[in-house]
């Protein structure tokens, strides 16, 4: 198979005009386009001329297409299109992404602070927990595979790229297997252990592993585990515990390194057990950005049904008195002034015990635009029945009765008025 040589200007599929390269991959490159159809620049990804042979890289790609377009989310990158060139090369057409990748920005900042830390992986974390609702597990997530899209006239938004080598539990995409026996999939310094031992037995929970590497970087400029070599490192992943944060930063936070810690526990049923989950965990360390990707996550049931389903609890006992501000407490106000049961909340043990009360309270509570249009409706219905009130005793006071003669200036009194009258 050749693969075509794209240069700008050159019109593809008889519709897309290459207009640059923006950057290469793994086993494509990815090319800016515009599509003369629809009037609009999109990015245009093709297998590499030298793998372009291999059947499981065109395996890979056309699964990367397939699960891309089943996910629907705004923090994932959207495919337009699928197909093949007339030489058979696989292409993908998805929307242009402007801004840069997580590790790009890590590169001019160095480290991030635990604010913007639990900001962008919240956002990640609405684009993973879309994929895992699926039954997609990304198994290769990390900073160059998080895009920070930065539109002009809107706020920054993160978005989740290459589901090149993500896996469909349960099931086997594109009718062939996607790994090789004992082959390891993803890159080194982010998979789980369990990823390391058999890359097609993992689930959600790998992912976790990842974010949680992926939040240690960020937050330090540096990673939990390092190696010479690859071999090394494995062995590292699989017997070591992770590096303390504070050795690289000194002022990251406890909270944020109780977090870091639990989502890289060795065994996944210690670990959050899904993304929702990791979320409610995150969201006390970030701001107001953060509160509303929880509040997104929650509707979906997922942080309802994952604090029921699994045996690893990440809030306070029902019986705490802090339990009901986990999840909708409005975080920076409630949990940051209070850092002795916060504290408290991420050191406690794994539990099946412990619900959160706020969970079930979320989905029942009455939304506060509704309580406030409740509250103006009645304050008028109770104005509006006693002015009727009024009127009518008015009008009932004036009106002629039985018994009352005409008066000398035209009212009208009855032989009580004259008895009083006296008085």
């Amino acid at each position: 198979m050749h693969q075509p040589s794209f240069e700008p200007g050159q019109v593809v599929d008889g519709k897309y005009r290459i207009e640059r390269v923006l950057g290469q991959g793994g086993m494509g490159i990815v090319y800016e386009a515009f599509h003369q159809h629809l009037a609009q620049s999109v990015a245009l990804k093709v297998v590499k001329p030298k793998i372009g042979r291999d059947l499981e890289t065109i395996r890979r790609f056309m699964n990367e297409a397939r699960n891309s377009a089943r996910i629907e989310s705004d923090h994932v990158a959207r495919v337009m299109d699928t197909g093949c060139f007339r030489d058979g090369t696989p292409f993908m057409v998805m929307e242009l992404l402007v801004g840069q990748d997580l590790e790009t920005l890590l590169a001019a900042e160095r480290s991030m602070p635990a604010w913007r830390v639990a900001d962008l992986l919240l956002q990640a974390l609405e684009g993973v927990a879309a994929a895992h609702a699926l039954g997609i597990v990304h198994r290769d997530l990390k900073p160059a595979n998080l895009f920070l899209e930065q539109k002009p006239g809107r706020s920054a938004r993160v978005k989740v790229l290459d589901f090149g080598i993500s896996k469909a539990v349960g099931a086997s995409p594109m009718g062939g297997q996607l790994t090789r026996t004992g082959a390891i999939i993803g890159s080194p310094a982010f998979v789980s252990p369990e990823q390391i031992r058999n890359s097609k037995d993992v689930d959600a929970r790998a992912d976790i592993w990842s974010l949680g590497v992926i939040a240690y970087e960020l937050a330090t400029g540096a990673l939990p585990f390092e190696a010479p070599n690859v071999g090394a490192l494995y062995s590292a992943i699989l017997q070591s515990e992770p590096r303390p944060m504070r050795q690289h930063r000194a002022d990251v936070p406890d909270e944020l390194e109780r977090v870091v810690r639990r989502c890289m526990r060795k065994r996944p049923e210690e670990r959050f057990q899904s993304a929702a989950e990791l979320g409610a965990a995150l969201a006390p360390l970030g701001t107001r950005t953060s509160e509303r990707a929880l509040e997104r996550l929650s509707p979906r049931g997922m942080l309802a049904v994952s604090w029921t389903q699994t045996a690893v609890a990440t809030s306070p006992p029902a019986s705490s008195p802090f339990a009901s501000t986990i999840v909708s407490d409005r975080y920076r106000g409630t949990l940051r002034q209070r850092p002795a049961e916060l504290r408290a909340f991420h050191e406690l043990p794994a539990t099946p015990s412990a619900a959160p009360q706020r969970a079930l309270e979320s989905k029942t509570a009455i939304p506060r635009w509704l309580r406030g249009t409740g509250l103006a409706l009645l304050v008028a219905t109770a104005l509006g029945v006693g002015g009727l009130c009024m009127y009518t005793a008015l009008k009932w006071r004036t009106a002629p009765r039985p018994g009352m003669r005409p008066t000398t200036n035209g009212s009208t009194s009855s032989p009580q008025d004259a008895l009083l009258g006296r008085f």
